[in-house]
C-alpha cells in the first residue's frame, strides 16, 4: 500500500511542530519568569518578616533583662517593685505570659501573674531537669538561655528563657521568663507572616518541631516552602513559611 503525502501536508505538519515547539518555548520562558518573580516575592517577604520577629524575640530579652538590672541594682526587691517591672514587660511582649524571680537556691520566689503560677512558688529548679542546663548555662554564659519545649504551669507548652542576675560579679539568681507558644504564635507570628503562608517552628538546637499550623492532612513537601531563622535566648529556631495554594502569579502556567 503506497501512502501519499502531498508538500501542502508536509507544510501543515512542520507549521504544526513550530507552533507546538513555540507554545512550549513560550510556555518554560513564561514559567521561568513568573518563577524567579515569585522567588524575589517570597524573598522580600521573608526578609521584612525575619526582621520583625526577631526584633519581638529581641525585646522579649530586653525586658527580662531590665528586670535582671533592678535586682543587680538593689539589695531588695520588694513584691510591688517586681509586679510592677513584670507586668510592664508582659503587657509590651506578645506570647510571654509569666515572669518569676529565682533565689541563688534555684528556687522559685516570686511570680506574675500569681494565680496560674501559684503552684511553682517554692519550686526547686534542681529538680527539674527540663529546665536546669538552661539554668545553668545562664549562669556561665552571663546571658539569656532558652529551654527546650516543655510542658508549662501556665498550661499548654513553651519555653523558659533565663537572665542571669549578677551583683559586683557575684551570681544572685535568674528572672525567669514564660513563653507560651500558641501565645506567641498567635499574637507574633501569624501577624508578622503573610496571610497567603502556613509556618512550622523547628528548634535547631534539639532537632524538634516545636510548634506548626498546618492542618493534619497537609503535612507533606511544598514546592514553595521558604525559611528564615531566628536567636532566641542561645538557639536557633527555623521557621519555615509554607506557600499552601498556588501563588496568583504562576495562575497562567496553571492555565
Amino acid at each position: 500500500m503506497t501512502i501519499n503525502i502531498t508538500k501542502k501536508e508536509i507544510w501543515a505538519a512542520a507549521v504544526s511542530c513550530a507552533t507546538c515547539a513555540l507554545m512550549i518555548g513560550t510556555i518554560l520562558h513564561l514559567k521561568k519568569t513568573v518563577s524567579s518573580s515569585y522567588r524575589l516575592y517570597t524573598e522580600k517577604i521573608t526578609r521584612s518578616t525575619q526582621e520583625h520577629v526577631q526584633d519581638t524575640i529581641d525585646s522579649h530579652s530586653q525586658g527580662l533583662k531590665n528586670i535582671t538590672r533592678l535586682y543587680a541594682s538593689l539589695p531588695k526587691v520588694t513584691d510591688a517593685e517586681f509586679k510592677t517591672s513584670a507586668v510592664s514587660v508582659l503587657n509590651n511582649n506578645a506570647g510571654l505570659v509569666a515572669v518569676n524571680f529565682v533565689d541563688r537556691d534555684f528556687i522559685v520566689k516570686q511570680v506574675y501573674p500569681y494565680a496560674p503560677g501559684q503552684s511553682t512558688i517554692g519550686l526547686n529548679l534542681k529538680t527539674r531537669l527540663d529546665v536546669l542546663s538552661a539554668a545553668n548555662k545562664a549562669i556561665n554564659t552571663k546571658d539569656i538561655t532558652a529551654t527546650n519545649l516543655i510542658d508549662l504551669a501556665q498550661g499548654g507548652k513553651g519555653i523558659h528563657l533565663y537572665s542571669p542576675i549578677f551583683r559586683e560579679n557575684r551570681w544572685m539568681g535568674f528572672i525567669e521568663g514564660t513563653l507560651k507558644m500558641l501565645h506567641f504564635s498567635q499574637f507574633c507570628l501569624e501577624k508578622a507572616i503573610d496571610a497567603h503562608f502556613r509556618f512550622t517552628v523547628i528548634d535547631e538546637t534539639s532537632g524538634r518541631e516545636i510548634h506548626t499550623t498546618l492542618q493534619p492532612q497537609s503535612r507533606h513537601s511544598f514546592m514553595y516552602d521558604t525559611y528564615f531563622t531566628i536567636r532566641v535566648g542561645d538557639r536557633l529556631w527555623w521557621i519555615i513559611l509554607h506557600s499552601l495554594t498556588p501563588p496568583l502569579i504562576l495562575v497562567p502556567i496553571i492555565l
